[in-house]
């Protein structure tokens, strides 16, 4: 980009020069833009809070949540099903971190399908030893070539250079953190991740 400009400076008029010099000079800002976010980025993966695990039940840390998950994402619809009333069900969770859980993951299925409003399913179920958060959605199945590292960082279906394919990466880093496990499925054709979580008793 130097040299380009210091050839230019040399052949071209000084009112194309400075048209040349001032669309370069965008491009650095921009560039700088981006390097920013990319430190950031790089920066949440690496530097998530240590988790503080309290017993809670997974439907109220959910619905604390899901206000601000509908409102930063106004194309996605997200749908709750819960257990029946007057079942207990309990987990030991992070409720900060269990949000950024939700927002990865939404915003996953909503930057897959730019062109349409998408519809999410959390469901909250229970065996004897695993609390069991399935969240699903309507949209576009995960590419078959990359499902199997969908957790892995830097995989993404997005080719954009701001998207560093590390949100699903935080997700699993944050449910192991949970001492639990993350999986991707499919339903119908659409994807589905499941999260098992150990259940208290």
């Amino acid at each position: 980009m130097v040299t380009s400009l210091t050839k230019s400076h040399l052949i071209k008029t000084p009112s194309e020069f400075q048209e040349q010099l001032n669309q370069t000079q965008v491009m650095v800002a921009e560039e700088i833009g981006h390097l920013k976010r990319t430190v950031n980025r790089f920066s949440d993966f690496a530097k998530l809070p240590e988790v503080q695990l309290v017993e809670a039940n997974p439907v109220d840390v959910i619905e604390q949540h899901l206000a601000a998950v509908r409102t930063k994402f106004s194309t996605a619809q997200i749908v709750i099903e819960t257990p029946e009333a007057g079942t207990d069900i309990r987990s030991r969770m992070d409720s900060a971190l269990f949000r950024q859980v939700l927002m990865n993951i939404v915003a996953n299925g909503v930057e897959a399908n730019p062109a349409s409003a998408v519809t999410f399913t959390v469901a909250v179920t229970g065996t004897k030893d695993s609390v069991l958060i399935t969240i699903s959605n309507d949209g576009e199945p995960v590419p078959a070539e990359i499902a199997p590292r969908i957790f892995d960082p830097y995989i993404s279906s997005k080719g954009d250079k701001e998207n560093m394919g590390l949100g699903l990466a935080i997700v699993k880093k944050i449910i192991i953190e949970h001492e639990g496990e993350i999986a991707l499925a499919e339903r119908a054709g659409h994807p589905r991740f499941i999260i098992s979580l150990p259940r208290v008793s």
